[in-house]
């Protein structure tokens, strides 16, 4: 059974960047007192092309974006 892929997770100068099941985001982060970065959950409801993200991918790509930026070494806020 082939090992089911995830969401590719970047960090870049302005946001991050994730592409999942075929569809991109691109996320804004913010500066933080208490980490190297804040990201407003409220703001990530629908990838670039407008369709809406499903709750079940939300979850799953908040999980790889932490996973992503323990790997990088990097400390997120959500608020």
């Amino acid at each position: 059974m082939p090992k089911k892929r995830g969401p590719i997770v970047t960090f870049t100068d302005t946001g991050i960047h994730v592409e999942h099941r075929g569809r991109v985001l691109d996320i804004p982060v913010y500066e933080s007192e208490e980490a190297d970065a804040l990201i407003e959950l409220d703001a990530i409801t629908h990838y670039a092309d407008g369709e809406e993200i499903a709750l079940e991918d939300f979850g799953t790509i908040l999980d790889a974006i932490e996973k992503a930026a323990e790997e990088d070494g990097l400390a997120l806020e959500f608020e």
